[in-house]
């Protein structure tokens, strides 16, 4: 299972003297592996993309209620190969600047895509790259096992935050990062057992007992769920439990979104399922799937697009 973060268009201009990062040239450059396939004809590509929209609509339900923070995704793609001269997959994370460079986590540290080239950074992580995000202020996060680090500037790498050294203990037994999410007045990563966040006065951190689940960007706020707890929001320095918090206490979320109007879809696996509820309000009774019936299931991810309930 890869994490990624790739959801501004890549045609976006990028740094001064760099060449823009555009579709055509991804494209070119960059060999994906779905399954068994090699993608590397546009035909093979133009299908490829077609079935990551599913996943993406599967794993995001209304995109367009996200803001802020180019929320990490997960998708089942089984290998991401930059080019003869990187030939050594798994990448682990994939992320987009406000410039439109792209950068891929592997096991040996951080790699750079410019629209034509790829060039390995000057990072000495000590870690495979699990976690890489893009920060509203154009910083770029960077996160592995027991390490993060920040740099402010993706066009100066030579300044970088050390997190764990910023934090009284470090990262000890903290495992590996995973996904990031922002909101108006912090960023927040989570690993199995450590949440970390990013706020006007600075870093802190939080523990936890039991073990954090998925973290989401909402329309303004950050959501996360902890194992033997349910579905909280992260605020200033704390943890708030939703309303009806613990009806995800033992129900793992796969995905969550929310709508200006502060409504939000989360969809979960076990049981597979479709929640729809108001932020301020408890979630009512769960719409499951039957996913027996692909028709089914077709009919649930059009709901999700359209913001309508599902039949049960």
């Amino acid at each position: 299972m890869a994490y990624l973060t790739l959801n501004r268009p890549l045609s976006r201009s990028g740094v001064p003297g760099k060449p823009k990062a555009t579709r055509r040239a991804v494209a070119r450059q960059l060999q994906l592996v779905y399954g068994v396939g090699i993608v590397s004809t546009r035909t093979e590509m133009q299908k490829l993309l077609a079935v990551l929209l599913l996943c993406w609509l599967a794993s995001s339900g209304v995109r367009a209620a996200e803001s802020g923070l180019f929320p990490s995704r997960t998708w089942d793609i089984r290998q991401f190969q930059a080019s003869g001269i990187f030939p050594s997959p798994p990448f682990f994370a994939i992320a987009q600047s406000k410039d439109g460079l792209i950068y891929v986590g592997d096991n040996l540290g951080l790699l750079e895509f410019d629209g034509r080239t790829w060039r390995r950074l000057p990072i000495e992580l000590n870690s495979a790259v699990t976690l890489i995000g893009s920060t509203r202020s154009g910083g770029l996060v960077v996160g592995g096992n027991e390490i993060l680090m920040v740099f402010p500037d993706v066009r100066d790498l030579s300044r970088s935050i050390d997190v764990a050294a910023a934090l009284e203990g470090g990262f000890h037994g903290s495992g590996e990062f995973w996904e990031i999410a922002e909101d108006d007045a912090q960023w927040c990563v989570r690993s199995t057992a450590l949440l970390v966040c990013s706020d006007k006065d600075g870093f802190w951190k939080l523990r936890t007992k039991t073990g954090y689940g998925r973290i989401f960007s909402g329309r303004n706020s950050i959501y996360l769920q902890e194992d033997g707890v349910g579905l909280l929001r992260v605020g200033m320095r704390a943890l708030k439990p939703m309303p009806g918090a613990e009806q995800f206490a033992d129900i793992g979320i796969y995905s969550l979104t929310e709508s200006p109007e502060s409504n939000i879809t989360a969809v979960t696996r076990t049981p597979q399922a479709i929640w729809r509820w108001n932020a301020l309000e408890s979630p009512g009774p769960p719409n499951m799937i039957d996913s027996s019936q692909p028709g089914n299931a077709h009919r649930y991810w059009h709901s999700i697009r359209n913001r309508q309930n599902y039949p049960a």
